[in-house]
């Protein structure tokens, strides 16, 4: 009889193992899509920035590495690096100049 007894306890212990852990792999799952970004967010046309459950506007980067685990490095595009050269009053360099028209192709 004590031995029925300790292989119906273990039986269950690893019952309540396995249910124990498909539980904590919903809740990893549930946690992963929490943190996915999901809707509509309010991004101004302007200056691209974007509000917040709060009404405070944020740079997009700030808000997605708040929200996410997106991490960001900067650079500039063809466009913008032509554009600051410009106003810096440099000559803009034949690289950005080529990266620009291959743009203009595709």
């Amino acid at each position: 009889m004590l031995l029925g007894t300790v292989c119906w306890l273990a039986q269950r212990f690893r019952s309540q193992a396995a249910k124990l852990a498909r539980m904590n792999a919903e809740l990893k799952e549930a946690l992963d899509q929490v943190e996915t970004l999901e809707g509509l967010l309010p991004i101004c046309a302007y200056c691209k920035r974007v509000r917040d459950d709060t009404g405070y506007w944020n740079q997009i980067d700030t808000y997605l590495r708040k929200r996410t685990r997106a991490s960001f490095s900067h650079g500039y595009c063809p466009e913008c690096a032509a554009k600051a050269f410009t106003d810096m009053g440099f000559e803009v360099p034949e690289s950005v100049q080529a990266d620009l028209a291959r743009r203009n192709f595709e």
